[in-house]
C-alpha cells in the first residue's frame, strides 16, 4: 500500500548552530494522511456537495411550483372578475331597456334632445351677447380716450 505523507514542518535557522532544525511545535502539528483517507475525504465532500445540490434543486422546484400556483390563482381570480363584470353589464342593459311603448320612448328621447339643443342655443346666445357688450365697452373706452385728448 502506498502511503502519502504530508508533513508540515516549521523550519527556522538556529542562531547558535546556524543550521536548520525542526520547530518544537512542528512535531505535534505534523499531519499524515494516507491515500485512502484522502479518497474518503473526497468522497465525503462529493456526497455533501450532491446533497446540497439536491436540496437546492428541490427548493428551486418548490419555489417554481408555488409561483406557478399563485399565477394560476391570479388568472382564475381575474377570469372570475371578468365574468362577473360581464354579468353586471348584461343586467344593467336589461334594466335600462325601456319597458314603455316604442313611440312613447322615442317621443321622450326627442324631447330630451330638443331641450338639450335649446339649452345649447341659449348658451350660444348668451356668449354672443357677452362678446357684443365687451366690444361696445371697448369702443366706449376708445371714444373717451379720443375725446379726452
Amino acid at each position: 500500500m502506498v502511503l502519502c505523507y504530508l508533513i508540515i514542518k516549521h523550519h527556522h535557522q538556529d542562531k547558535q548552530t546556524n543550521h536548520l532544525s525542526l520547530n518544537k511545535y512542528s512535531k505535534s502539528s505534523a499531519i499524515m494522511k494516507t491515500f485512502i483517507q484522502f479518497s474518503e475525504d473526497l468522497q465525503q465532500r462529493r456526497q455533501e456537495l450532491r446533497q446540497r445540490q439536491l436540496k437546492q434543486m428541490a427548493a428551486h422546484k418548490e419555489r417554481v411550483a408555488s409561483h406557478q400556483a399563485s399565477q394560476r390563482e391570479r388568472q382564475q381570480a381575474s377570469a372570475e372578475r371578468e365574468t362577473l363584470k360581464k354579468e353586471i353589464k348584461r343586467e344593467l342593459q336589461t334594466e335600462q331597456t325601456p319597458t314603455m311603448e316604442p313611440n312613447l320612448y322615442n317621443k321622450l328621447i326627442a324631447r330630451s334632445q330638443l331641450s338639450r339643443k335649446r339649452e345649447r342655443e341659449r348658451h350660444a346666445q348668451r356668449e354672443m351677447e357677452h362678446e357684443a357688450s365687451a366690444q361696445q365697452a371697448q369702443k366706449r373706452r376708445e371714444m373717451r380716450a379720443i375725446m379726452s385728448r
